[in-house]
C-alpha cells in the first residue's frame, strides 16, 4: 500500500511540474485551443459546448458571503441570473448584485399565496351632478352639429314673361375695329328681263316613202383573237391580243408569245420597255403537274435562271414591297451554282476581318418613316454600318442569308477560340492548384485553413503538398495534422514576432476533354433521320425536285 501511495506522489510531482512548467512558458491556459488569447489567463474556446458557472440557489449564495471575494461570480438558480461579488458595496445595495436588472442578490423562493380578503361593501348611490364649471378661456372643441331643420316651403309657378322694352337708339360709331356685324338677309330677286330668243318652232310632218331593198349579207370578217380567254389591245394606232385570266385567283396579262407564255415588263440599261429582255419569260398563276408532291400549286416562275426581281428599291421606276410573308425564304446555295469559293474559318485573316467587322456592326431598334400598320419596332442593322459583303446590289439593302451566314461564322470563330482556352487550362488533363498565405505565430503552434475555393478542389484522398518558410532561420518549422480543410504548423520555439509564409499546391483531373467529337447517340433515329438525311432520300428528295412539270391551269 505504502509502495502504491508513493508511486502515486511521484507521478502527482511529475504531472505538477509540467503544469508549473507549462504555465510558466505559456503564461496562459487555453481549453479547447492551442493558442489561448495573450490578454487572457484563461481562454475558452468551442462550437459545441459553452461555460458551466457554479450553479447555487439565493439561500447557497447568501451563505456563501462569509467567504466570497470581490468579483465572485455564480449563477443563481431562483432568479435565473449571473449574480457577483461586490466588496464595497454600492450605496443603498447589498454585496450580490444581479446582473440582470443591477440590483441587489437574488430574489428569494416565493412564499405561499395568502387567504383571499372579504368582499367589499355594496355599491353606495350615484351622487348628483356637479354644477357647470366656468367657461375656460381657450377655444374649446366644437360640439356636435344640431339635427337639420325643416325645408322650406314649395317654389312658387313661374311668372309671365314681361313685354319686350323699345329698342334703343343706335350708337355712336367706335374708333377701333369691331368685330363686324351678322350679314344682313339677302333681298328678293328681281325680275327677268325681255328675252332675245324666241320660241321654238313646231316639228314638221314626216314624210311618206317606200323603204328600199335590203341589200347583199358581206364577207364575214377574221375573229379577232383565235384563243379563249384573249382580247385585242388597241392603242389607237395598232392592235395586239393579250391574254386576260377570267380565274379571280389567278393574275396572267401580256403579249402570246406562241408557246402559251406571256411577256411582261422587263428591265434593261435604257429603262422599262414592254417586251423581252434576252428571252426572258415569267410564268405566273400556273400549275405544277402531277406525280410531282407539291402537284395542283400555284406557281410564278421565271423560264430560265436569270437576273430577275420583284420588287427593286432605290430603282427609279420601280419600288420595295412593303411587308412579305411566306413560309420559306431558300436561297440557291449549291456549290456548283458558285464561284470563287473562300473559306472563312479555314482562313485566319479571313476570321480576324469578319469578326472586326461584326464588333463594327450596331444592332438597332428602330420604325421605317412609312411604317403603317405596324406599331412594335424592327430590330435590324444599318446599312452605312455593315460591311459591304452582306448588302445587296444596291447597297442600300441587307442580304438576310448573308447576315445569317456572317453571325455563323462568328459562333464558329467563338468556338475555336473556347477550344483553345480549354487547352491552354489542360481540360481533361492534370492541372496544378494552390493555395497560400501568411500568418504572424504567437505561440509554438498554429491552425491554418485552406480557401473554400481551394478545398472545393481537393479531397481526403488528393491532399496537397505543404512548404512553409519562417522569417527566423533558428526556428524550424514542421507541417501536422494535415487534412482537406487546413493543417497545422509547429515551431521549434516560441519566438517573438515570428512570421511565416506558406503555399499548398495539388494535382487534380479538370472535367471534360478536349477534341471528343459529340455523338447523335441521344438523337432519336426517326428524329436523326430527317435532320441529316439518308443518301437515298437526299437523291429522291433533288429528283422529285428536277422533274417538276408545269401546265397552264386549262391544262391542268
Amino acid at each position: 500500500m505504502d509502495r502504491k501511495i508513493k508511486s502515486f506522489s511521484r507521478f502527482a510531482i511529475i504531472i505538477s511540474m509540467f503544469i508549473v512548467m507549462g504555465l510558466k512558458a505559456q503564461n496562459n491556459v487555453g481549453i479547447g485551443t492551442i493558442t489561448p488569447d495573450p490578454s487572457a489567463i484563461l481562454d475558452l474556446s468551442a462550437t459545441d459546448k459553452g461555460f458551466l458557472a457554479p450553479r447555487l440557489t439565493t439561500g447557497e449564495m447568501f451563505a456563501l458571503s462569509a467567504t466570497a471575494v470581490d468579483g465572485l461570480l455564480i449563477y443563481n438558480k431562483d432568479s435565473l441570473c449571473f449574480c457577483y461579488y461586490k466588496i464595497p458595496p454600492a450605496p443603498g445595495l447589498p454585496n450580490w448584485i444581479n446582473l440582470c436588472h443591477g440590483t441587489g442578490g437574488g430574489s428569494g423562493t416565493p412564499g405561499p399565496t395568502g387567504p383571499t380578503g372579504p368582499a367589499g361593501g355594496p355599491t353606495g348611490p350615484t351622487g348628483a351632478t356637479g354644477a357647470t364649471g366656468p367657461t375656460g378661456s381657450g377655444s374649446g372643441s366644437p360640439g356636435p352639429t344640431g339635427p337639420t331643420g325643416p325645408a322650406g316651403g314649395p317654389t312658387g309657378p313661374t311668372g309671365a314673361d314681361g313685354i319686350t322694352g323699345p329698342t334703343g337708339a343706335t350708337g355712336p360709331t367706335g374708333t377701333g375695329s369691331g368685330t363686324p356685324g351678322p350679314t344682313g338677309a339677302t333681298g328678293a330677286t328681281g325680275a327677268t328681263g325681255a328675252g332675245g330668243i324666241g320660241p321654238t318652232g313646231a316639228t314638221g310632218a314626216t314624210g311618206v316613202g317606200t323603204p328600199g331593198p335590203t341589200g347583199p349579207t358581206g364577207t364575214g370578217g377574221t375573229l379577232g383573237c383565235t384563243t379563249a380567254n384573249y382580247v385585242i389591245e388597241n392603242n389607237g394606232v395598232s392592235a395586239t391580243c393579250s391574254r386576260i385570266e377570267d380565274d379571280p385567283t389567278l393574275l396572267e396579262a401580256g403579249i402570246p408569245n406562241g408557246n402559251g407564255l406571256s411577256d411582261f415588263w422587263t428591265i434593261n440599261q435604257g429603262g422599262a420597255s414592254f417586251g423581252t429582255f434576252g428571252g426572258d419569260r415569267i410564268k405566273m398563276g400556273w400549275y405544277i403537274q402531277p406525280p410531282s408532291p407539291n402537284a395542283g400549286q400555284l406557281l410564278i416562275t421565271p423560264t430560265q435562271d436569270d437576273d430577275a426581281f420583284l420588287g427593286l428599291y432605290g430603282g427609279t421606276d420601280a419600288g420595295a414591297w412593303y411587308e412579305m410573308d411566306s413560309y420559306n425564304f431558300n436561297n440557291v446555295s449549291e456549290r456548283d451554282s458558285k464561284r470563287d469559293i473562300n473559306s472563312i474559318n479555314d482562313n485566319d485573316a479571313l476570321s480576324e476581318l469578319v469578326m472586326q467587322d461584326i464588333d463594327k456592326l450596331k444592332p438597332s431598334f428602330y420604325h421605317y418613316i412609312k411604317d403603317k400598320n405596324r406599331v412594335q419596332m424592327h430590330l435590324g442593322i444599318i446599312t452605312d454600318e455593315s460591311p459591304d459583303y452582306i448588302l445587296g446590289g444596291n447597297l442600300k439593302t441587307v442580304d438576310i442569308y448573308g447576315t445569317a451566314t456572317l453571325a455563323l461564322a462568328g459562333v464558329k470563330y467563338n468556338r475555336k477560340e473556347i477550344q483553345e482556352i480549354k487547352n491552354y487550362l489542360g481540360t481533361g488533363k492534370d492541372i496544378t492548384v494552390s493555395d497560400f498565405g501568411s500568418v504572424q505565430m504567437n505561440n509554438s503552434e498554429i491552425l491554418i485553413t485552406f480557401s473554400d475555393e481551394f478545398m472545393k478542389k481537393i479531397s481526403e484522398d488528393n491532399l496537397p503538398v505543404i512548404t512553409v518558410t519562417a522569417n527566423n532561420s533558428s526556428v524550424t518549422l514542421s507541417v501536422i495534422n494535415k487534412t482537406a480543410t487546413g493543417f497545422k504548423i509547429k515551431a521549434s520555439a516560441t519566438v517573438s514576432g515570428l512570421s511565416v509564409d506558406w503555399i499548398a499546391m495539388a494535382k487534380i483531373k479538370t472535367n471534360g476533354s478536349v477534341g471528343t467529337e459529340k455523338t447523335n447517340s441521344i438523337v432519336a433515329t426517326d428524329i436523326l433521320d430527317q435532320l441529316h438525311l439518308p443518301l437515298s432520300t437526299k437523291n429522291s428528295q433533288m429528283d422529285s425536285y428536277k422533274n417538276i412539270k408545269i401546265v397552264p391551269k386549262n391544262s391542268k
